[in-house]
């Protein structure tokens, strides 16, 4: 998902939720990496500073996402969680989160990522950011939603969100064979 200002779209295979941040905004039946379209949808729980245009953009699309989707996103700057829940998910699937922040304004720009389900968080300085994320994987929905808190770091001046991945897969306990397995 492609988040930011109104008109900055992002090519396929990017759904561009672009918007002012306002509570409640809500974008539904997300389309997949293959352009089919999803019961999977995002509503912000929480209003947002608004958006910018100032992502640190390659100048040749090298960064972890093309510099469509780098250079726009949605600021803050309270430490007062921001909240976004993703709904439409299969209970029996398991979840990864990918979060992109870039600004290239050079403030400090430290968020932390949680999630409701499970104990698992992470961190990322958007700051002068073109190609580091932030991961939280492995995850179970709860009545078919992940709610998904971006707080920004108390020492930081803002936080920042261009993107978020959402990667789906059946949880398989594979089990390996062991290769080289000597007994004496």
């Amino acid at each position: 998902v492609n988040f930011g200002q109104v008109g900055v779209n992002a090519p396929a295979p990017w759904n561009n939720f672009l918007h002012f941040g306002a509570a409640g905004a809500a974008i539904a039946n997300l389309k997949d990496v293959g352009g089919v379209t999803t019961s999977i949808g995002l509503t912000h729980g929480n209003a947002w500073g608004g958006p910018f245009t100032t992502g640190h953009l390659t100048g040749n699309n090298t960064g972890a996402y093309p510099d469509t989707v780098i250079k726009s996103g949605l600021w803050y700057n309270d430490v007062a969680a921001r909240t976004i829940t993703i709904n439409g998910l299969d209970n029996s699937k398991r979840y990864n989160i990918v979060i992109f922040g870039s600004q290239n304004e050079g403030y400090d720009a430290s968020a932390r990522y949680t999630v409701n389900v499970g104990s698992q968080s992470d961190t990322l300085n958007a700051r002068n950011n073109t190609n580091m994320t932030a991961n939280i994987n492995g995850l179970t929905p709860s009545g078919g939603a992940i709610t998904l808190n971006l707080i920004k770091m108390a020492s930081a001046n803002f936080q920042f969100l261009n993107a978020m991945v959402l990667e789906e897969y059946t949880n398989v306990n594979l089990v390996l064979n062991p290769v080289n397995l000597y007994v004496e």
